[in-house]
């Protein structure tokens, strides 16, 4: 662990012939201010139930930062995709000893280069960024991960956070660090997208609820036509496995995207699935027909916040809409149970069909914050890079759906 800035600017303004009053002053502020410590990814398990401990004591819960998904990512994911984190500590307790009050998954690759951005953890996988920080602490927890960048032989210029909530408490207590430390910090890019709210308004479009009404009557004429969100271990596994069977029959098996085509990818979310599973964290949505599924589901939950993490459907029934018919179920299902304040689509913003079905929103940012002295050219620079890399990158995306489009038609 490294020891704050504020203990040794603290020890440092002593004077030179008090080293007594330097040794007792070290011991007793190191019982209050946060330490941080970068831990390498293979080194996790040895953090995994103070992680899971944070996990209760969090102010905004984060199912893709929990002990679970972070271990599973760290043992199965190829080297350059397994996340390191940045843990902080404080003294607690009598007697004292660190508790872990926040943590910060990092990309692994270029952050401790001169001059370069330090980069959250972001994966296809992960589809909320914002670090796991004890209620309360979230303030005290960014001002360590900044004292930690700074302190670096060769600082980065920036800390870019991928996936954050804007309205929530991480998000105020960032800024309130970046006010107290005067530095600075930009939205880079922001988007509202699908969420469900519990309970959930009453439908508002009768068009559309007599349509998937009209068509779960034409599903139920081929077969006895089933739901279940199951959340118990022995059948939350076989659930997955039906779910990654339909996927890969579908469209992403076509691309030879489907998790279970990737040893790593399958490796991880069984590892994965089964830990959370054995937590209550990790549930299966399943719309069978005859026993059989037509559209799967996989949930995960972190505290009184569910995501909505993954959805396949049989595309022989697609004019029955049954993954429509399916993501219905689960709020109905969620709603009844009332164990879930809001889940998060974890979709794109203007998603046609979740956003039809789930009237809530969630704002989420990606955010640059300096790390140097305010104005600091570097700093400038660093958002003008990220800001163009973006551009390019959407006009990229947009010329190949282009190109994909022509080539269909």
């Amino acid at each position: 662990m490294d020891a704050t800035v504020s203990v040794n600017s603290v020890i440092a303004d002593l004077a030179p012939g008090a080293p007594a009053a330097r040794v007792v002053l070290r011991s007793v502020l190191a019982q209050t201010e946060p330490q941080a410590e970068r831990i390498a990814a293979r080194d996790l398990p040895r953090i995994e139930a103070d992680i899971v401990d944070l996990e209760a004591r969090a102010g905004e819960g984060n199912a893709f930062h929990s002990a679970a998904f972070l271990l599973a990512a760290a043992r199965h994911l190829p080297a350059p995709a397994a996340p390191d984190v940045l843990a902080v500590w404080r003294m607690a307790g009598a007697p004292a000893r660190p508790r872990l009050i926040g943590l910060l998954p990092l990309a692994r690759a270029g952050f401790d280069l001169a001059g370069a951005v330090a980069r959250g953890w972001r994966h296809p996988f992960a589809g909320f960024g914002g670090p796991l920080i004890e209620s309360g602490a979230e303030t005290t927890f960014f001002s360590a991960v900044f004292d930690y960048f700074r302190r670096q032989t060769a600082p980065p210029s920036a800390l870019a956070l991928h996936g954050v909530a804007v309205d929530g408490p991480t998000m105020a207590g960032l800024r309130a660090a970046v006010r107290l430390q005067r530095g600075q910090m930009e939205l880079i890019e922001s988007h509202r997208r699908a969420a469900l709210t519990i309970p959930p308004p009453e439908a508002a479009d009768a068009r559309r609820a007599k349509e998937r009404r009209r068509q779960r009557r034409r599903l139920a004429e081929k077969g006895v036509l089933t739901f279940r969100l199951t959340g118990d271990y022995g059948p939350a596994r076989a659930g997955l496995e039906a779910f990654l069977a339909l996927e890969a029959q579908g469209w992403k098996g076509a691309r030879g995207t489907a998790l279970v085509q990737d040893p790593a990818h399958a490796a991880f979310v069984r590892a994965m699935a089964w830990r959370a599973a054995g937590r209550g964290q990790f549930r299966v949505a399943l719309l069978e027909l005859d026993g059989a599924p037509v559209a799967a589901a996989l949930l995960l939950t972190a505290g009184r916040r569910g995501f909505l993490w993954k959805i396949a459907y049989d595309e022989a029934y697609a004019v029955h809409s049954p993954g429509v018919l399916l993501v219905c179920d689960i709020g109905a299902e969620l709603a009844r149970e009332g164990d879930l304040d809001l889940v998060d689509s974890c979709a794109v913003a203007g998603h046609a069909m979740i956003e039809q079905l789930w009237d809530g929103r969630v704002a989420i940012a990606d955010v640059m914050i300096g790390l140097q002295r305010a104005g600091a050219p570097a700093y400038q620079a660093a958002v003008a890079r990220e800001r163009l890399r973006r551009g390019a990158r959407a006009r990229l995306k947009a010329a190949y759906v282009r190109m994909r489009a022509f080539l269909a038609a």
